[in-house]
């Protein structure tokens, strides 16, 4: 194996390990929304995020060596590192659609909560200054 490939191969490992863990930590923000964990929820995000960037300066690190290294040759360990990383990211894509749907589907509910609560605030509760001011007119 090629020196190019090798580092191929290793960029690959590291990428794939990193969308495991964007993987783990889409199921961790799940488990987060349908447990009402806004702080866990947070802390997820911000991993994702530092995820992200991570796996795209990998893809830039990737990009290059390919560039760079100009062949089509396929080095048997390069292959399977390709296959591992296309079950990952169909893994990751399958589990950022769910987090997708649960988010849309909180915010369906917060909005639907949020109705329910004005209109039941304007009905029941009034402005405790005005009572104040009505109160002191009538002394």
């Amino acid at each position: 194996m090629s020196a190019d490939s090798y580092q191929i191969v290793q960029l690959l490992d590291e990428r794939i390990q990193r969308m495991d863990e964007l993987a783990v930590s889409l199921s961790l923000a799940a488990a987060a929304i349908t447990a009402c964990d806004i702080d866990g929820l947070e802390e997820r995000v911000r991993e994702q995020e530092k995820l992200c960037i991570a796996i795209r300066d990998l893809d830039a690190r990737l990009e290059s060596l390919q560039a760079r290294r100009g062949s089509t040759q396929c080095d048997e360990t390069l292959r399977i590192g390709m296959v591992r990383l296309r079950e990952v990211q169909q893994r990751v894509k399958s589990l950022n659609s769910v987090h997708a749907a649960l988010l849309r589907r909180s915010r369906r509910t917060v909005r639907a909560l949020s109705r329910a609560y004005q209109s039941v605030s304007v009905e029941i509760y009034s402005n405790p200054a005005r009572q104040t001011s009505q109160v002191e007119g009538r002394v």
